[in-house]
């Protein structure tokens, strides 16, 4: 594998700490955008350059861009204590909508060669036991739109004769993930975080895990990949994870029915089966991951939280 000069929009939050830290011990020179001092020393602390480039003005955009091979977007902002507030996701939505569409122009404009777009891989439809690749149809929430725009900017980098990806994660987990410390604290109210069946499946991958994935990629052809770890879990399989890891002496009780009624349409996908399937990736990329089966590793999480 060729070394790269890889700009990443994202830098700072658990996907693009990840990468940054990974792609730098891979060799590659790594440049991360953030506009706070405390970040940027982070991001040097990674071995990393630091842009404070305002993403969002295309022309200083494209000046920033300019010399690199590689150009990622994992810029997010998931609202947690507003989750199911729509406005919530305006501003999220816009950084899979609009920034994709402007670093793809800045991508192509300075003649970068891939471009990695990050997206989630439990978008799908209930698949019940089934496997889900990416072909499996997809069932987007209204703040999933967004989304499926920054797929098809990927798309277009690849039909300007680049190489996009876009990356179909599982749900994050790991100490360095905030969403597992809040996933932790409902199981110790005595309840699976999730709402749905006890047989229903779900999509997980290892924050360590996001990093080398990232660099994996580098090298895959383009195309849509399901990221997440070998074994999805069940929500009797993660209730019995999350009791084991708090030591609590009984598996965690699955959320009423009554509950994915009131979420709405809008959240149902949060109910549903989902077996994704990462075998796709694995093959053309050569990677795996180094937690396969988050059963094993939720205990070992939750100790160091």
């Amino acid at each position: 594998m060729s070394l790269m000069n890889v700009f990443v929009a994202g830098a700072t939050g658990v996907l693009g700490k990840s990468a940054v830290a990974a792609l730098v011990a891979a060799g590659h020179n790594v440049t991360g955008v953030t506009r706070t001092e405390e970040k940027a020393r982070s991001l040097r602390a990674l071995g990393a350059e630091v842009s404070a480039v305002d993403i969002f003005e295309p022309t200083a955009l494209t000046r920033e861009i300019d010399g690199h091979d590689a150009v990622c977007n994992f810029a997010t902002r998931i609202p947690r204590a507003t989750y199911f507030f729509r406005s919530a996701w305006n501003e999220n939505s816009r950084l899979h909508r609009d920034l994709s569409r402007l670093l793809v122009d800045a991508a192509i404009q300075t003649g970068a060669t891939r471009y990695l777009q990050h997206s989630a891989a439990f978008m799908y439809a209930d698949g019940g036991d089934q496997w889900l690749d990416e072909d499996s149809t997809l069932a987007m929430p209204p703040h999933g739109q967004a989304l499926m725009e920054a797929e098809a900017n990927a798309r277009r980098f690849t039909e300007r004769g680049g190489a996009g990806i876009a990356m179909r994660f599982g749900f994050f987990y790991g100490p360095a993930a905030p969403s597992a410390r809040d996933l932790a604290r409902i199981g110790r109210l005595g309840f699976v975080p999730f709402p749905g069946r006890a047989d229903a499946y779900l999509p997980w991958i290892h924050a360590d895990d996001l990093g080398t994935s990232m660099v994996a990629a580098l090298s895959a052809p383009a195309g849509t990949y399901n990221v997440c770890d070998d074994q999805p879990l069940t929500r009797a399989d993660l209730g019995r994870a999350l009791a084991e890891a708090s030591r609590r002496k009984k598996p965690l009780r699955t959320a009423p029915a009554v509950l994915t009624r009131l979420m709405g349409k809008r959240y149902d996908y949060m109910s549903r089966s989902q077996r994704v399937s990462n075998a796709r990736f694995k093959e053309v990329a050569g990677w795996s991951p180094t937690f396969p089966s988050s059963l094993r590793s939720w205990p070992s999480v939750t100790s160091r939280l």
